[in-house]
């Protein structure tokens, strides 16, 4: 079992992992976290006994420094020195982008989880601050589209439209009914309904690029805001980052760039 941490622009999410099941620990905002890494610590500590048969540690992070800010408390509370995924990580599929050196850790990751022994091909459509939908076509990582999600959405229109109020994310958690007859549930209702159609037109765009018609994985803190509206055949996987990040550990700890 491992602790998997995925730092993103806008929440650092912990989990213990192993071949079988994903168990969620905590979350916390990446500002605070990355301001005051205190905060990160005392949550660590607050674990307890949850982290004393820990085999390792596994980090994505898409915050530049982060790592300098989490792998000490990592160090710390686990005694475990944390694997952190990057491009030149041993991964399951190849690199084909002009630039690997500059691909999200999160992506990978998710690619990582979606990508199985005897499955070389899929879509991977990740919804948070940003939206990403990403092609592993023939064991390759080809890149995708990189879009606003839903609560960037709301904030970039409260923060240059000036008739315009700033609705934040979280006022969506609740779900977004059908109602536009008022400026705030219109912009909630647009996020959403830009979301769905930069999803689909993304996986559009991939299979007819790739002449594929991959399984499509759905994960994400805002995949719950617009999944009733995406096909019934696309997987709907939650923990996708985290069980990525226990295969990236384990296959770099067999190959040796990861000691436990």
């Amino acid at each position: 079992m491992i602790l998997a941490v995925d730092a993103g622009n806008t929440r650092v999410k912990v989990a213990l992992v192993d071949s079988a099941r994903v168990t969620e620990l905590f979350a916390l905002s990446t500002a605070v976290v990355f301001d005051d890494p205190r905060v990160f610590s005392r949550a660590l500590d607050g674990c307890g006994s949850r982290l004393e048969r820990l085999d390792g540690a596994a980090v994505c992070s898409v915050v530049p420094g982060f790592d300098r800010v989490i792998g000490p408390a990592i160090r710390r509370a686990t005694g475990k020195s944390a694997f952190f995924v990057r491009h030149d990580s041993d991964l399951p599929f190849r690199l084909r982008l002009a630039r690997p050196a500059r691909v999200g850790a999160d992506r990978l990751a998710a690619a990582a989880g979606a990508i199985a022994p005897r499955r070389a091909d899929a879509i991977v459509v990740d919804i948070g601050t940003a939206i990403t939908v990403d092609l592993i076509a023939g064991g390759e990582f080809r890149g995708g589209l990189i879009m606003a999600g839903p609560g960037l959405a709301l904030r970039a229109l409260g923060a240059y439209a000036r008739r315009l109020p700033g609705i934040d994310a979280k006022a969506m958690a609740g779900g977004v009914p059908i109602r536009f007859d008022d400026t705030e549930p219109a912009m909630k209702l647009g996020a959403r309904a830009a979301a769905v159609g930069a999803v689909l037109e993304g996986v559009r765009v991939l299979r007819r690029a790739s002449r594929l018609s991959p399984a499509v994985f759905v994960t994400g803190g805002g995949a719950r805001l617009v999944r009733d509206r995406l096909p019934r055949g696309w997987r709907q996987e939650p923990d996708l980052v985290a069980k990525g990040l226990y295969r990236l550990w384990r296959l770099n700890l067999r190959s040796g760039k990861k000691k436990p």
